[in-house]
């Protein structure tokens, strides 16, 4: 079988949907999470920073996952504080509370739509997000929402990812599989998906013209790592591989395979597979 006869029904391009994240994309995360938490400790760490000595704000994580910022912001909060965690894919909630079963910390979960859940007005005082931003179908109509959900004067803090160019780990997969998937293709700019803020101008548009006041991007390099045993899964389970691997069949995979692992050679060494990420650190503020 041809590698183009080796796909059904999912698309050669295109971001993760709310199918895709309480599906494949959202799996893959619950199955990699260990991974991921290790290997997004230094973005995790970066908002942790955000919050003030003996802090008691209401905080909203925004795409929060398999829940690692949230209850790492929860576990710093004073008493009075509190962060809720949102996102759309209820398996991926399923396993953040699961993982606060064990520890009780001020925090919740809730599955829903950030863009268009109907949060209580004023109500969070920081709203964070960790690669969560990106997705929205109309992000002006979610940075708008977000707003309402916003007390006077509360901070966001949100980390997307900059340039595909600026990340080429980030894109090896997709490069090095077009041998054997030459249907691949990436998306287009200011699309939703990983790199659907790459644009700093576009993206200080959208939040302008959504009510934010202050809006700033910096640019910021993190450096990342993840074991090495771990690669295969995160090419075949996450990303641009990660939604076509189900539909694959044996001998595609196999090539697959062939031609993918060994372009991450380079970034090997020690037992581990690092990386720079290079990100945006949008932040603003609402209006008092």
């Amino acid at each position: 079988m041809s590698s183009s006869a080796a796909l059904t029904e999912r698309p050669a391009a295109g971001p993760a949907s709310g199918d895709d994240w309480n599906g494949w994309a959202g799996d893959g995360w619950i199955d990699l999470q260990k991974t991921l938490d290790a290997m997004f400790a230094p973005q995790r760490d970066f908002l942790l920073a955000q919050l003030r000595e003996d802090d008691r704000r209401k905080v909203l994580d925004i795409g929060c996952g398999t829940g690692a910022t949230s209850l790492a912001l929860s576990a710093r909060l004073a008493d009075g504080g509190h962060c809720t965690g949102i996102d759309i894919s209820e398996p991926m909630l399923m396993l953040a509370r699961k993982r606060l079963s064990s520890t009780p910390l001020p925090v919740d979960f809730v599955v829903a739509d950030a863009a268009t859940h109907p949060f209580k007005a004023g109500h969070y005082e920081l709203l964070v997000s960790r690669f969560g931003v990106m997705f929205f179908p109309d992000p002006k109509q979610a940075f708008s929402n977000l707003l309402r959900a916003a007390a006077p004067g509360a901070e966001l803090h949100a980390l997307a990812w900059r340039r595909p160019e600026d990340n080429p780990f980030m894109t090896i997969a997709g490069r090095a599989a077009s041998s054997v998937l030459p249907e691949l293709k990436p998306p287009p700019p200011n699309e939703p998906g990983q790199f659907g803020f790459a644009d700093s101008d576009w993206v200080q548009g959208i939040l302008g013209d959504s009510g934010w006041g202050q809006v700033r991007m910096n640019a910021l390099n993190f450096a990342c790592a993840f074991a090495a045993d771990q690669l295969a899964g995160f090419v075949t389970k996450l990303g641009v591989l990660g939604r076509r691997w189900p539909d694959l069949d044996k001998s595609t995979r196999a090539a697959l395979l062939e031609a993918v692992l060994p372009a991450y050679e380079p970034h090997i060494g020690s037992g581990k597979v690092h990386f720079t990420a290079a990100c945006w650190h949008i932040s603003a503020k609402a209006p008092r």
